[in-house]
């Protein structure tokens, strides 16, 4: 920690303070002043960042892994929802995830299993997972007007989201067209693609890819006396970059699916989400490509690109497979026709049936404690922590 915090300070330049809480909302965010930058970092956030991380990697979920992505989309909507005041949306969503769920990646298992003390441990999918998204957040704190020329200038920017839509428009059902799309962020400073929030996104995964991998390097070289491995080190930052851009998928959908925010206007900019990822997605990889030449001491740059290319290229069907699990999710959330009634009387009768219940209630172990002081809030919520707290 002491390694990334000391990497922080030196390319932030400004004051900051970390605020450590102890489980809460899957959630990290900063706030920022002209005298410090204050970033809120939550165990919860990172239990699930693993969670998304091992749905990656493991190839033994291959076959499960659209489903698996789906529910723990819901859970973590569901945990976000109830910090949004909408319990309803909440304990629909918690139902959603755990219904007849016959298999799951425990979290908090695998939340145990990284609060290592073994030195030897410490290395590269480590570093990237317990800090990407807390060195995303400071980066939020470095000043934007520095980013608004050359390769992050707007026009560029709305090019590569004009790319990224381009690419989601193949899809038959894809609803609009990218012109109209590309034309209302670029009026709208409220919009998810406007370039003025994307440049921030991706001014903040550069600075979070460029702390992490400092300060695994440094970290490697003290406790082992040996340098990280190229191809995992790319691997595991990629990684994490879009473990931290699913979270945040996850709290735009929360956002949205509460009971005042499902105008058409919403959905459709929750479904464009994905060409503000691609764009980020671009400059993370050029930027590591760049990196990783610089520490090398390489100056053949279009090797480190294919090196990375290969990486992502290898992710894609994982990705992929995440993406149809964030589309299933946004479905059942938005869908009215699934009443939580229906839903609660499945959740019954499996308590009554199914040895499979006591999963349902291992997966709402942390929702249920986050709901407790919402009893009597909604009657769906109170139902829901009564059948699985």
């Amino acid at each position: 920690m002491n390694l990334v915090l000391d990497e922080v300070a030196r390319q932030l330049q400004r004051e900051f303070v970390l605020i450590w809480v102890d489980g809460g909302s899957p959630d990290v965010f900063v706030l920022t002043s002209p005298e410090r930058v204050v970033t809120v970092w939550s165990t919860r956030h990172l239990e699930l960042s693993a969670a998304f991380r091992a749905l990656l990697v493991d190839d033994a979920w291959s076959a499960v892994r659209v489903e698996l992505a789906e529910r723990l989309v819901l859970k973590v909507v569901a945990e976000l929802s109830l910090r949004e005041g909408d319990s309803e949306v909440a304990a629909k969503s918690l139902l959603g995830a755990v219904v007849g769920q016959q298999l799951s990646i425990g979290d908090s298992d695998v939340m145990a299993d990284l609060d290592v003390a073994d030195p030897a441990r410490m290395d590269e999918a480590y570093m990237a997972l317990w800090f990407m998204g807390l060195a995303h957040e400071f980066g939020h704190g470095l000043p934007a007007a520095a980013h608004q020329t050359g390769a992050l200038s707007d026009e560029e920017i709305l090019r590569g989201v004009r790319e990224g839509l381009e690419s989601m428009s193949a899809a038959p059902t894809f609803p609009f067209q990218p012109g109209e799309v590309v034309s209302a962020a670029a009026r709208d400073p409220a919009h998810p693609l406007h370039p003025g929030h994307v440049r921030g996104e991706v001014v903040a995964d550069v600075f979070g890819v460029s702390v992490v991998l400092q300060a695994t390097v440094d970290l490697m070289a003290r406790v082992g006396a040996r340098q990280p491995d190229p191809l995992r080190l790319i691997a595991e930052l990629l990684l994490s970059t879009s473990v931290v851009s699913c979270i945040e998928r996850c709290k735009r959908l929360a956002q949205t699916a509460s009971a005042g925010g499902q105008t058409q206007d919403a959905l459709l900019r929750q479904l464009v989400q994905p060409a503000a990822f691609h764009v980020r997605s671009t400059f993370v990889q050029e930027s590591l490509a760049r990196s990783l030449a610089s520490f090398s001491g390489d100056t053949d740059l279009e090797r480190w690109r294919s090196l990375v290319a290969e990486v992502v290229e290898a992710f894609l069907p994982a990705t992929r497979a995440i993406d149809t699990g964030l589309a299933g999710a946004m479905r059942f959330a938005y869908d009215p026709a699934v009443p939580a009634d229906r839903l609660l009387e499945q959740l019954r009768a499996q308590r009554a049936n199914d040895a499979t219940f006591g999963l349902a209630r291992a997966q709402a172990r942390s929702f249920c404690a986050l709901a407790a002081s919402r009893r009597g809030q909604s009657r769906t919520l109170d139902a829901v922590v009564e059948l699985l707290g």
